[in-house]
C-alpha cells in the first residue's frame, strides 16, 4: 500500500462465507472471521483475467500470479452514502493484552522482550542464541485476561506504534467488536425430481460485515448499520474494472470499487519511525498473516534480525492452483496482529518496510501475506 499502488474497496452485499478449511462439524461449514490475502488476490486476478465475455482466461493464470501484486485486506469503515473511507482498521496488536481485575476494571498491559534468564531463573529456550522472551513491561497484572476488540482504528494503532504505554483503558482504543455471524440452513435438491434429498440438510455460518448502531433515545426506532468493506491495493498491468464480483463461497456478491486520493485516510508512515536508526530496536506488527520458511519465529525480517516475538495460535491456509488444477498444500501462518522485535540494520529500514510484505517467499509477498507496519520498541 505504497504511493504507486492502486487502492480499492470490496464491499460484500451479503454475509461473507470464506471457509476456514475444517470439516463440516455437525454438517455446518464455518467462515473465517476475516478473509486471508489470497482471497483478495483471487478476486483481483480473476477480474483482470476476464475476457470480453466475462469468462476467465485460464491461460493467463500464471502470468497474473507473477505480474499482479496484492496488499491487504484491511478493514474499512465506509461513509453512509458514497464510497469515501471514513476509517481504516487493522488487527489488534498482540503485544497489548487486556485484563479485568476483581473490581471489573479493564486495562491493556504492554508486553516487552527480556532475556530468558530474567523472566524465569534457569529458563532455557530452543529459539536460538540471543532470543528473548516476552514479559509484561510493568508490574505483573492483577485479574484475568479478557477478549479485546479484534480491530483497532488507524489512529490508536499509530499511537501504540510510536508511543506505547502500559495501562491503557478501553476508551484509549477506538475500534470495532467482532462481526455477527449468521447460520443458514440449506438442502440438496435432486436435479431429476426438483425435490429435496432425504437427509441432505447442511448449514453455513457466515460473517456479516455490518454493525448496528445503538438506537436513538428519542425519535423513530429505525435500524441503522455502519458499512464496512475490505480495503486493498494492487500493482500490475491493465485496469481493474469496478462492478459486482463473486467473493468467497456460494459466489455471494461484493462490489469492487477503485478509490483515489482523499477518499481514503492517509496511511503514510509517521515521522517518529525515522528515529529508528541502525542498531536500535523496533517492533514489526503484522496486518495480514505471514508465511515464513522457519515457522513462527523467522531468523530475520527484510534483513533485520529477530530477537523476540509474540505470535498466537497459527492460522492455516490452502487453496486451489489453477495452473495445475490441483489443491495447494496446507501451510501454517503467523496470524495477523503478531509482533516481532528486531534489530534495525540501516537508518532507512523502518520507512522502507512500512506497509510492505515481510514474508520470505516472493510469491507469498505478491499474494499479500505478511503486510506489516513498524513501531518503536
Amino acid at each position: 500500500m505504497r504511493g504507486n499502488d492502486q487502492l480499492f474497496t470490496l464491499e460484500p452485499r451479503d454475509a461473507l462465507l470464506v471457509r476456514d478449511g475444517r470439516s463440516m462439524n455437525a454438517n455446518v461449514g464455518r467462515s473465517l472471521p476475516f478473509p486471508h490475502p489470497s482471497t483478495l488476490a483471487g478476486v483481483v486476478r480473476t477480474r483482470l483475467g476476464q475476457g470480453p465475455g466475462g469468462l476467465f482466461d485460464r491461460g493467463r493464470a500464471g502470468a497474473l500470479r507473477r505480474e499482479v501484486s496484492i496488499a491487504g485486506p484491511l478493514l474499512a469503515r465506509l461513509a453512509p452514502d458514497g464510497d469515501t473511507v471514513l476509517d481504516v482498521l487493522a488487527p489488534a496488536p498482540a503485544d497489548c493484552v487486556w485484563f479485568v481485575d476483581d473490581a471489573g476494571r479493564t486495562a491493556g498491559r504492554r508486553l516487552a522482550p527480556r532475556p530468558a534468564e530474567e523472566v524465569v531463573s534457569g529458563a532455557l529456550t530452543d529459539l536460538g542464541a540471543g532470543a528473548e522472551l516476552c514479559d509484561f513491561a510493568g508490574a505483573a497484572p492483577v485479574g484475568k485476561p479478557t477478549r479485546a476488540r479484534p480491530f483497532w482504528s488507524w489512529k490508536p494503532l499509530l499511537q501504540w506504534l510510536t508511543s506505547p504505554r502500559d495501562g491503557l483503558v478501553p476508551g484509549d482504543v477506538e475500534g470495532v467488536e467482532a462481526f455477527p455471524r449468521e447460520l443458514r440452513t440449506h438442502v440438496t435438491i435432486d436435479a431429476a425430481t426438483g425435490t429435496a434429498e432425504d437427509g441432505a440438510l447442511f448449514g453455513t455460518e457466515s460473517v456479516r460485515l455490518a454493525l448496528e448502531r445503538p438506537p436513538p433515545l428519542d425519535g423513530p426506532r429505525v435500524r441503522v448499520f455502519d458499512r464496512f468493506a475490505l480495503l486493498g491495493s494492487w500493482q500490475g498491468p491493465g485496469k481493474l474494472p469496478r462492478g459486482l464480483v463473486p467473493l468467497g463461497g456460494e459466489r455471494r456478491g461484493a462490489f469492487l470499487e477503485p478509490v483515489f486520493g482523499t477518499a481514503v485516510p492517509s496511511l503514510a508512515a509517521p515521522p517518529e519511525i525515522d528515529k529508528l536508526r541502525a542498531g536500535s530496536r523496533a517492533r514489526v506488527v503484522l496486518l495480514t498473516p505471514a508465511l515464513f520458511a522457519t515457522g513462527s519465529f523467522p531468523d530475520a525480517l527484510r534483513g533485520a534480525r529477530v530477537v523476540a516475538a509474540k505470535v498466537d495460535r497459527p492460522e492455516v491456509v490452502s487453496g486451489w492452483n489453477f495452473e495445475s488444477n490441483a489443491p495447494k498444500p496446507s501451510r501454517r501462518m503467523a496470524a495477523a496482529g503478531s509482533v516481532f522485535w528486531v534489530e534495525v540494520p540501516t537508518d532507512t529500514w523502518a520507512r522502507d518496510v512500512w506497509l510492505t510484505s515481510v514474508s520470505d517467499d516472493d510469491q507469498d509477498q505478491r499474494d499479500g501475506f505478511g503486510l506489516a507496519v513498524v513501531g518503536v520498541a
